[in-house]
């Protein structure tokens, strides 16, 4: 059943990849059978949360799929609205293989022994870090970081190493292709990657500034008590090596998006698929590639059952909703409050995200629903301040939320519980980073 369960996921994606370039109505008409395939093998197995929450949407999609006397393209449609991203969490760990080219872990290390000399140079230095590797591994970039780090924590408060893990983390979902918010949100909104990801990158760059200043006092006060690093010869060569594949990486992203025309959601699948294989030759590391591409066959991919069926069960319940007479009453909602300026509404966006996050409702939920009932056209935003909007509320819940996938990670790790690496050491910097967020639109607008 296991094996059966890769073919239909592989196969899934592939026919999305290939109705990306060429629309044709069968290949979507194929996709519906399998995905329900995908849905029937993936049941038995998924989290509690994820399982109530997945039947409720398809229960409410399904309501409103009869409400609106819906035909059978509606439902292959609603079944597969969010079938780019599934293949790109489903592609995206193949760019960890990239790591394992040469021993870049041993190179990151000693470059962070060497370095971190001070409280204020390990809070950089973890920012610096989780940054550069996260924007390429995800979630994956969190267990990698605590293990290189993990002993020189230990010399500094266990707050200040969480902050700067967390929140380290979590700004690259406001830029990087390879993260599910990104590709939710260029899935709503009329905007392309690479006229967003450079004020997306602006905003990640301000709120590492925000939280270094929200953090000076407390370095002040907090003692260095590990060792000075020792001057070890580090091999230069491998740290060009590394940088070269992490620019890389973003520059085959850009051009690849420019030169076929296709969203993030086509771009970065392709990418993932093609640029291990591209390095791998390259590098003479074919023996490591294979190695590599069976894990991920035998391994991964079978764990992303939970996040294929959420996400199939959210693009219907946002397909449905979408097309129904209900979207129209939430800007009624806006409009009969008074909030039609562009502040009120970015506020009212972000309070809405992350207030419905701190109960549990996943920000894929909260988004959809707003994208398909507020129109950027019935606002008064255009649609890089809706999406940086959108962006800065996902992260918010991934910061605030005890039910987050980092914050679950984070307690995994530290052993901490889940408030303690979330809302209770990041509540104040979300609010001062809903304010950056909404500066910089009004600059924009």
């Amino acid at each position: 059943m296991d094996n059966n369960k890769q073919i239909f996921l592989l196969g899934y994606m592939v026919l999305f990849l290939l109705y990306a370039f060429f629309p044709y109505s069968i290949l979507k008409t194929i996709m519906l059978p399998i995905v329900i395939l995908i849905l029937i093998t993936s049941y038995p197995n998924l989290k509690d949360y994820n399982k109530y929450l997945a039947l409720v949407l398809f229960v409410i999609g399904t309501v409103l799929m009869i409400y609106n006397k819906a035909n059978i393209g509606d439902v292959i449609r609603g079944f597969t609205d969010n079938a780019g991203l599934i293949s790109l969490i489903l592609t995206v760990p193949l760019l960890s293989v990239i790591f394992d080219y040469d021993n870049f872990n041993s190179i990151i290390s000693s470059l962070t022994e060497k370095y971190i000399t001070s409280p204020k140079s390990f809070y950089v230095t973890t920012l610096f870090i989780i940054n550069s590797i996260g924007m390429l591994l995800n979630l994956a970039s969190i267990p990698l970081v605590h293990q290189i780090l993990g002993n020189t924590s230990q010399n500094y408060h266990k707050r200040l190493y969480y902050r700067a893990l967390t929140r380290g983390f979590c700004v690259n979902l406001l830029w990087s292709p390879n993260f599910v918010s990104i590709a939710i949100v260029l899935n709503y909104i009329d905007i392309s990657w690479y006229k967003l990801a450079p004020f997306g990158f602006l905003l990640a760059m301000l709120n590492n500034i925000i939280g270094l200043f929200m953090e000076r006092k407390y370095l002040k006060q907090e003692q260095f008590r590990g060792k000075i690093g020792k001057a070890e010869q580090i091999d230069k060569r491998k740290v060009f090596k590394l940088v070269f594949l992490l620019l890389s990486l973003i520059i085959f992203i850009v051009l690849l998006e420019f030169i076929i025309g296709k969203s993030v959601l086509v771009v970065v699948p392709l990418v993932s698929i093609i640029a291990p294989v591209i390095f791998a030759l390259g590098l003479k590391k074919l023996d490591v590639l294979k190695k590599k591409v069976n894990k991920y066959y035998t391994g991964i991919l079978l764990d992303k059952h939970n996040e294929v069926f959420l996400f199939t069960a959210i693009g219907f319940f946002g397909y449905a909703l979408g097309n129904s007479p209900f979207k129209q009453y939430i800007p009624m909602l806006i409009e009969k409050l008074g909030i039609n300026t562009s502040v009120p509404i970015i506020l009212f966006i972000l309070l809405v995200i992350a207030g419905l996050s701190i109960i549990g409702v996943h920000p894929l939920v909260s988004i959809s629903a707003i994208a398909v009932t507020v129109p950027v056209a019935s606002t008064p935003l255009n649609e890089l301040q809706m999406a940086l909007t959108l962006l800065t509320g996902y992260m918010m819940y991934n910061l605030l939320s005890p039910f987050s996938i980092p914050t679950l990670v984070m307690t995994g790790l530290t052993r901490e519980s889940p408030l303690a690496v979330s809302l209770n050491i990041n509540l104040y910097y979300v609010m001062v980073s809903g304010i950056i967020t909404t500066l910089v639109c009004m600059l924009i607008g």
